[in-house]
């Protein structure tokens, strides 16, 4: 992965790193360009890693993995277990709402669970094993097993396809798990602009001025989402060495996937990074 040193879009979904002052950062969009075009907004009912990228700029999860592999609350305040280990009560923390204006609320996260729980073969595994899913107030919601699970904090904080991201209760109870939302509303850090959206070629995002980040250091996908510039563009293009050029000529800003053939080139390019799948630069 190569990106310039330049902005940074979010803490936890993206690979690029603070190089110049934060004001300078905002007064133009970051650019990166993706290896396939977004067709699919839907990360429930699509499999696709370019619209799993996607939706962690605009939905958030409960619970996130940071570079180590382990699991830490990201919209949960915390969780609470009963002694043998069947029931589960779990807490949103404070300040979050959907783009729109709108609180999340246990009831959100329910519908989610449940329709992500009838899409993805790790949630189908934690619903066979679920007694019951209900609301425990406005904030806090609570699992009952019918039988011992292991897996129930990293089932929510699953990483890849299909992330169970947390959408409004009225999109994701009206809407079945393999047939794709027709509206996209996230709490997350960035805010999908639709009718700037050109499918598989362009996808704008702008910054949600409500997203309350963790306070916690960004670690991997855990920690505090900041995002760190007004407004991102998630690119195409088919041309490999059309992105090499864009990138070194200042154009772009990050590729998902580098261009083995330009490497020696790039190297030579102080404003170039040159990550490893680690997380390692050159």
């Amino acid at each position: 992965m190569l990106t310039r040193r330049q902005g940074l879009a979010t803490a936890g979904a993206m690979l690029a790193a603070p190089r110049i002052p934060l004001a300078q950062s905002r007064e133009r969009p970051f650019r990166f360009v993706v290896n396939v075009g977004l067709q699919n907004l839907d990360p429930i009912a699509g499999p696709s890693f370019v619209t799993r990228n996607f939706a962690y700029l605009v939905f958030d999860t409960l619970v996130s993995m940071d570079s180590q592999g382990r699991f830490h609350p990201q919209m949960l305040q915390g969780w609470e277990t009963s002694a043998d280990r069947l029931t589960w009560t779990f807490r949103l923390r404070p300040g979050l709402t959907f783009h729109d204006g709108s609180p999340v609320t246990s009831e959100d996260v329910v519908a989610s669970l449940r329709r992500w729980g009838g899409r993805d073969s790790i949630g189908r595994r934690l619903m066979a094993a679920t007694a019951e899913l209900t609301t425990a107030g406005a904030d806090s919601f609570v699992l009952k097993l019918s039988r011992p699970y292991g897996g129930v904090i990293e089932a929510f904080g699953k990483p890849s396809v299909h992330v169970p991201f947390i959408m409004p209760a009225r999109i994701a109870s009206a809407t079945p798990p393999t047939q794709s939302v027709r509206e996209i509303m996230g709490s997350g850090p960035f805010v999908f602009l639709r009718d700037e959206w050109v499918p598989g070629e362009r996808t704008f995002f702008r910054r949600n001025e409500r997203y309350v980040p963790r306070s916690e250091p960004a670690d991997g996908l855990a920690g505090g989402k900041i995002p760190k510039v007004e407004r991102v563009e998630m690119i195409t293009m088919p041309d490999i060495a059309l992105r090499a050029a864009s990138l070194q000529q200042g154009e772009v800003d990050y590729l998902e996937y580098a261009p083995i053939d330009n490497l020696p080139r790039m190297r030579t390019n102080r404003n170039i990074v040159i990550s490893q799948a680690s997380g390692q630069a050159e």
